[in-house]
């Protein structure tokens, strides 16, 4: 998960709001701009931010568009976001597994029960889990460092 997210944050849900609409007539979208305070990024492409907004698809034609197995945020929900750029200045979920809340100390993921990021978050601890992102978002990092010049990247004689 940790390689295509733009942002992975730690963080908790402190306001809802009606978001952007988009489309016309019965075609219409509208948004639900969740605000997330940061406590924690694990992973980023750039900035660091203190607070975000993920757009959460809110209703369609006037009728709740909430995903059965991403049910819409509330003040208060915790946990782990892995989150894509969007419009300016808001993202949205890579997907539904992309939110992994705490509840009463136990990892709670989103997503259907069939695919492979949630089955891989059943049964860990929240500190494990935290330290499996990490060590992910360190190896994206080293990825995209460039090698020094030498024997090591291919180009120089071994000694």
């Amino acid at each position: 998960m940790v390689v295509e997210p733009d942002l992975v944050v730690v963080g908790t849900v402190t306001d809802l709001a009606p978001g952007r609409e988009v489309g016309d007539g019965q075609e219409t979208v509208q948004y639900r701009d969740v605000t997330i305070a940061v406590t924690k990024i694990l992973f980023s492409r750039g900035g660091r931010p203190t607070t975000v907004v993920v757009q959460e698809t809110g209703w369609v034609d006037g009728k709740s568009a909430a995903n059965v197995d991403l049910p819409w945020s509330k003040v208060g929900d915790a946990g782990y976001y892995f989150l894509q750029a969007d419009v300016p200045g808001k993202f949205g979920y890579l997907g539904p597994q992309a939110r992994v809340l705490i509840q009463d100390s136990e990892l709670a993921p989103g997503g259907d029960e069939g695919l492979k990021a949630v089955q891989e978050v059943k049964g860990k601890g929240v500190e494990e889990y935290a330290t499996e992102i990490a060590e992910n978002a360190r190896a994206v990092d080293l990825a995209k460092t460039p090698n020094p010049p030498g024997p090591a990247n291919g180009d120089g004689d071994a000694q």
